[in-house]
């Protein structure tokens, strides 16, 4: 049996192209230490490496979402993609620095940029501070993390990302 595409159209309701339609988040997640000099810091801290480090991030913000919205409610607003965790240069010394940029479905943007300014060393960031500074020295009451959200826009390519 031969199928001919061009004889079903596919008409797609409000709610159905909102799921479809994606937005791309540009964020910075920063770590700080109000102790240490960010140069100890670095010699001392554990180097994850990068799958790792995308791994304790996106559970942190996982864990921020489901603190937020609960279990149930928080399970749709999860299904955003993780697309780009890097480690920023050394900029400050006072700091570490992440670029983040999560593709989202639209219907969940208010959600997930909720989250995301939510996430502390405390709520979200307990993760990622766990993969830095576990086996160190340091203690993780020292340092201070939060997310930045630094715009969201319609294609991957609005981005204003130097690769």
């Amino acid at each position: 049996m031969e199928v001919n595409i061009s004889d079903s159209i596919i008409s797609l309701s409000r709610r159905e192209k909102q799921i479809i339609r994606r937005r791309f988040v540009h964020a910075r997640l920063q770590l700080s230490s109000t102790k240490h000099a960010m140069d100890t810091v670095i010699s001392r801290m554990n180097v994850p490496t990068t799958t790792q480090l995308c791994f304790a991030i996106r559970q942190g913000i996982d864990n921020t979402i489901v603190e937020s919205f609960g279990d149930l409610s928080g399970a749709p607003i999860r299904c955003y993609d993780l697309l780009l965790c890097r480690q920023d240069q050394v900029v400050s010394r006072e700091s570490l620095t992440w670029t983040l940029v999560l593709s989202i479905p639209d219907s969940y943007t208010s959600q997930i940029l909720t989250a995301l300014t939510f996430v502390n060393s405390t709520l979200g960031g307990s993760e990622l501070l766990h993969l830095l500074v576990e086996s160190t020295s340091l203690n993780r009451d020292d340092f201070s993390l939060f997310v930045d959200v630094l715009g969201v826009y319609p294609t991957v390519f609005d981005l204003p990302l130097d690769m």
